[in-house]
């Protein structure tokens, strides 16, 4: 099991946080803390994120998408890295994710 956080402040993208790659679907916990006054939208990649041009999406998750207060989703799908995309800034945001492994 992985469990790893990331901050976010201002209107910006997070570091890329990388996924266990032997964690798939319900396995990967997202849980959003979602600062005062902000937007925030969870993003995945399949490519590298150290990578040239990896291309971030939105994970389709209604929890996760455009989120305005705290929240806590699964992830249905794999990915390669996943990071918060803060578009609203109010008070700084965190998102801790947590994989189980191989299950």
């Amino acid at each position: 099991m992985t469990n790893q956080s990331v901050s976010v402040s201002g209107v910006a993208a997070s570091a890329a946080l990388l996924l266990d790659p032997n964690s798939v679907g319900a396995s990967i916990g997202v849980f959003l803390d979602v600062g005062a006054g902000s937007t925030v939208t969870v993003q995945v990649t399949p490519d590298d994120p150290a990578g040239v041009s990896p291309v971030w999406y939105a994970t389709g998750v209604a929890a996760l998408t455009a989120v305005t207060a705290d929240a806590v989703a699964a992830l249905p799908f794999p990915a390669r890295a996943i990071r918060l995309n803060q578009t609203v800034a109010g008070a700084a945001s965190v998102m801790r994710v947590v994989t189980a492994g191989i299950i």
